[in-house]
């Protein structure tokens, strides 16, 4: 779809749906879409919520401590 200047895309997000609304300069409706989530996307999230669970990722440490920062110039 070929969109003209001052054409604005509206989102709307619930838990159940996203609905994406293309509408011209005047505020009037081209085009909607709603999408849903899908089963087996949201099945597949699960399982590598669960299995990451317990993974801490990288945290920044506190430079402070770092020994670096303790050493002596020479």
């Amino acid at each position: 779809m070929a969109v003209q200047p001052g054409t604005t895309l509206h989102l709307q997000a619930t838990t159940s749906k996203l609905t994406l609304q293309l509408q011209d300069q005047n505020g009037h409706k081209l085009s909607e879409q709603v999408v849903t989530p899908s089963p087996a996307r949201v099945t597949q999230q699960q399982q590598n919520n669960a299995a990451l669970g317990d993974v801490q990722f990288v945290r920044p440490l506190s430079l402070q401590s770092h020994p670096v920062l303790h050493q002596k110039r020479k």
